[in-house]
C-alpha cells in the first residue's frame, strides 16, 4: 500500500446540509480505489449488507461480512476495503452533529467492542424498509417536499435501531453494571475524543468531576489496567496508523501527537508496544 504524508479525511459537502446520505450498494460498488485506499471520515458511517460476502480492515482489526449483517465505523477510524464478493446492500453516512446525542454517546462508548453484528431475516426486512424509506425522502431534495424535521425524524429512527440491536447483544451483567462500570464508560468515551491534547489521568478525572484515585480505582475494576495504560494505548493506536498508512517522520508524529521531545514518544511507544516505532515500521515492510 503507497504511503501518503498524511491519513486522507474524507468528508461529504451535502452532510453539511442535509446532515444524513444514503446510498444503496451492489457487486462492485466497494472495489473502487477510494474506498480501497485508507482513509477516515469525519462522519459516522453505518453498513448494511444484505447478501454477500466482504471484508474491511478497520484499525488493524479485520471485519468480514457474511450474509446479512451491520456494521458501523466510528469519526476518525482509520479503515479499507478488503473484498466484496457478491455483495449487496445499503451504506449511510450521517454527520455526527446531526445525531441524537443519546446514539451518538451509545456508538462513541463502543469503541473498543466488535462492529459487526448478524441479524435474523424479519430484522433485515425491518432495516431494509426503513433506510428504503429514507433514501426516498432524501431523493426528494431538489424539490424540497419534506422538511428536516421528517428527515430528522427518520434518521433519528435509522440510528435507533441500531442502537437498540447491538444494545440487544449486551449481556445481563452489563445490563445492571455498577457505578465503576459507567465511569469506565465514560472515561473511554471522552479518552477516544481527546486522546491528542489531554494526557493526564487528572484531566480526565476532573472532566469527570471526580478524584483521580476514584476513576483509577473504577477502570482498573472493571478492565484491569490503570487509566494511564488506556491513555497510552489510545495515542498508540494513531501512532501506529500513522506508521502504517504515512510516510511521516518519527518525529513529525510525535510532534502531531503532542509531544515535542521525540525522544521521550520513542521511549514512550517501545514500552507500551514492545518494539520501536521504527522496527513496527520496518516490520510492516517486511
Amino acid at each position: 500500500m503507497a504511503k501518503k504524508s498524511v491519513i486522507p479525511v474524507h468528508s461529504m459537502e451535502n452532510l453539511k446540509e442535509r446532515g444524513i446520505m444514503v446510498m444503496p450498494f451492489q457487486i462492485g460498488d466497494l472495489e473502487n480505489t477510494v474506498l480501497n485506499s485508507a482513509h477516515r471520515d469525519e462522519h459516522f458511517i453505518f453498513a448494511f449488507q444484505q447478501e454477500g460476502e466482504s471484508g474491511i480492515m478497520i484499525d488493524f482489526k479485520e471485519v468480514w461480512f457474511d450474509g446479512r449483517a451491520i456494521s458501523y465505523i466510528m469519526p476518525g477510524q482509520v479503515h479499507h476495503g478488503i473484498s466484496v464478493k457478491n455483495t449487496k446492500g445499503w451504506f449511510i453516512a450521517l454527520d455526527a452533529a446531526f445525531m441524537a446525542e443519546s446514539d451518538k454517546a451509545f456508538f462513541e462508548q463502543r469503541i473498543c467492542q466488535p462492529a459487526l453484528l448478524r441479524i435474523s431475516d424479519a430484522m433485515s426486512t425491518v432495516l431494509e424498509n426503513t433506510i428504503s424509506l429514507l433514501y426516498e425522502v432524501l431523493g426528494q431534495g431538489e424539490e424540497n417536499l419534506f422538511p428536516e424535521k421528517v428527515i430528522r425524524s427518520l434518521s433519528d429512527t435509522l440510528t435507533g435501531m441500531f442502537a437498540t440491536l447491538y444494545a440487544r447483544e449486551t449481556t445481563r451483567a452489563d445490563l445492571t453494571e455498577k457505578r465503576p462500570a459507567v465511569i469506565t464508560r465514560e472515561f473511554r468515551r471522552l479518552l477516544f475524543l481527546n486522546y491528542k491534547t489531554l494526557k493526564s489521568p487528572a484531566g480526565y478525572a476532573g472532566a469527570l468531576n471526580i478524584s483521580t484515585p476514584y476513576l483509577n480505582e473504577a477502570v482498573k475494576q472493571t478492565t484491569g489496567f490503570p487509566v494511564s495504560y488506556w491513555i497510552h494505548q489510545e495515542i498508540m493506536m494513531e501512532a501506529r496508523r500513522m506508521l502504517y498508512y504515512t510516510d511521516q517522520t518519527v518525529k513529525e508524529i510525535a510532534f502531531a501527537l503532542g509531544y515535542e521531545d521525540h525522544a521521550y514518544f520513542s521511549r514512550l511507544f517501545s514500552k507500551t508496544v514492545q518494539m520501536s516505532p521504527l522496527a513496527f515500521r520496518a516490520g510492516i515492510k517486511g
